[in-house]
């Protein structure tokens, strides 16, 4: 991770060949508890871990991005560890959230240039006011590949969940993509972020996300200085799902009783292009489900999964 990492891709950025990206919210075990409608056999980590486990392995993706881990120290860095992963942990910053963001790589394929952690609660509105500090957290890589020395930017982060809220999530979409642009501004590589958005493909956050036109609900938005702050859109993200189905996008990406909802993404850059994505399962593989999690499915949101080429 020194200064020549730093100006060989900067000098000389090549084209990516392919490579996969996961996304997935694991449901913390701090917060199993609140799956009342799930037998409490098929809770305890031990449990919904090993599937957890099966599901990355199964996956083989080069890049793991996971919302809500928490047990990271016993259980998902020794287990990366063990697959031939490396792995970055953002925990939140609440002695009562002791989940957070995680993204794991091949070390093998992949070198870790320049890591950025990110704490929603640290923009000068949540100093102000305290409604936006809600704890929500992310991570950014710029990776190299070992083999032919081309970069890719991935991050992953987690927005606040409340539908009631959706300015706090706007805001954390603001930072979340301002700060990846100014890593891809440093290495003009290709960028990929992933997470649970906890919005709808057509809310305020997802919309600014990817570039499309959108109006906020001034009711919501009443404290004046979200509508100033600065909103970049000096690059372009695609929705790698949005053209999942007949719906456009999945379904479902979170599976509950009290709701179910296409609310995680992975986004993408110019630069790549698409070439495969992991089936999601939809109301005809749910449909025996009250909700999630269950004996097979150890969470209560579904995991993505996006193969990319380099495009010209």
């Amino acid at each position: 991770m020194g200064d020549s990492s730093y100006e060989e891709i900067l000098c000389k950025p090549k084209p990516l060949s392919s490579f996969s990206v996961a996304s997935y919210n694991i449901l913390a075990d701090a917060y199993s508890s609140y799956m009342t409608h799930c037998p409490g056999n098929f809770l305890s980590f031990e449990y919904r871990s090993s599937l957890i486990f099966d599901e990355i392995r199964e996956m083989d993706a080069d890049f793991v991005c996971l919302q809500e881990v928490d047990r990271y120290y016993d259980y998902m860095e020794p287990f990366f560890k063990n697959q031939g992963y490396e792995s970055l942990w953002m925990k939140r910053p609440s002695y009562w959230n002791p989940d957070g963001s995680l993204i794991a790589w091949k070390k093998n394929v992949w070198e870790l240039v320049e890591a950025m952690n990110l704490s929603f609660n640290e923009h000068p509105i949540c100093q102000k006011n305290q409604d936006y500090a809600r704890n929500g957290v992310g991570v950014v890589g710029m990776f190299r590949n070992k083999e032919n020395q081309s970069g890719v930017i991935i991050g992953t982060a987690h927005f606040y969940w409340d539908p009631a809220l959706e300015n706090v999530k706007f805001l954390q979409s603001v930072m979340f993509k301002s700060a990846v642009y100014r890593m891809k501004e440093k290495y003009s590589v290709p960028v990929v972020i992933t997470g649970d958005f906890n919005s709808l493909p057509d809310s305020p956050p997802i919309k600014y996300l990817t570039n499309q036109e959108f109006s906020l609900n001034l009711e919501l938005y009443s404290h004046k200085e979200i509508l100033v702050i600065e909103k970049p859109q000096e690059f372009t993200l695609f929705s790698s799902y949005a053209n999942y189905s007949e719906l456009r996008y999945p379904e479902y990406t979170n599976y509950t009783p009290d709701f179910k909802g296409c609310i995680d993404y992975i986004l993408y850059s110019e630069g790549l292009r698409v070439i495969n994505l992991r089936k999601v399962l939809d109301s005809n593989d749910l449909k025996q489900y009250k909700g999630l999690p269950s004996e097979k499915h150890p969470s209560d949101h579904l995991p993505l999964q996006v193969w990319f080429s380099g495009s010209d």
